[in-house]
């Protein structure tokens, strides 16, 4: 496995047992983080569209089968928010502030609507798409805040842009 693999595959087992252990104690406003969305959305920063969805797809099964409700719905969004962070590496510089920002708050909005609706539905539940949206607006900034910190803490946030990649607003060779 090449060293972007085992980054990938230690961030998600870090995530993954923070959203097991530690998620419930950091509750805010009945909203709690999601830190497998902000690693897979991190990783397709870092590692491109493909890899971001296919780690988000993945993990998110995974973590949904070990859960056991819902199966499939959080982990389309996890892959979709790998994905996305891939395509703002592509667009933007991998380390700019854009990634996590432009990213996680319509994910995580979307994310936590769709599946308060899948649970108010599957459970005949009687359904009030206004309690879902301050619900989901509140996710959004929890999980940007929390991306935003995460982005410049994960090892090697402050690089130069890799092989293959342009690093914006350089000066040419030879000033």
């Amino acid at each position: 496995m090449r060293r972007a693999d085992w980054e990938a595959f230690v961030a998600v087992i870090v995530a993954v047992v923070l959203d097991w252990s530690l998620a419930w104690r950091l509750e805010v406003a009945g909203v709690r983080p999601d830190f497998l969305l902000v690693a897979v959305t991190l990783i397709g920063l870092r590692q491109g569209a493909r890899r971001g969805a296919g780690w988000g797809l993945g993990a998110g099964l995974v973590a949904d089968l070990a859960v056991g409700r819902l199966v499939g719905l959080p982990a389309l969004w996890k892959a979709l928010a790998g994905y996305a962070g891939g395509n703002f590496a592509r667009n933007f510089y991998e380390n700019n502030l854009l990634g996590p920002v432009g990213v996680l708050p319509p994910v995580a909005f979307a994310q936590t609507v769709s599946v308060g609706l899948a649970v108010a539905l599957l459970q005949h539940l009687p359904l009030d798409p206004w309690t879902l949206l301050p619900l989901g607006l509140h996710a959004a900034v929890y999980e940007t805040l929390l991306g935003t910190a995460a982005h410049f803490l994960w090892p090697g946030a402050g690089r130069t842009a890799g092989p293959g990649r342009s690093e914006p607003f350089s000066v040419p060779r030879g000033f």
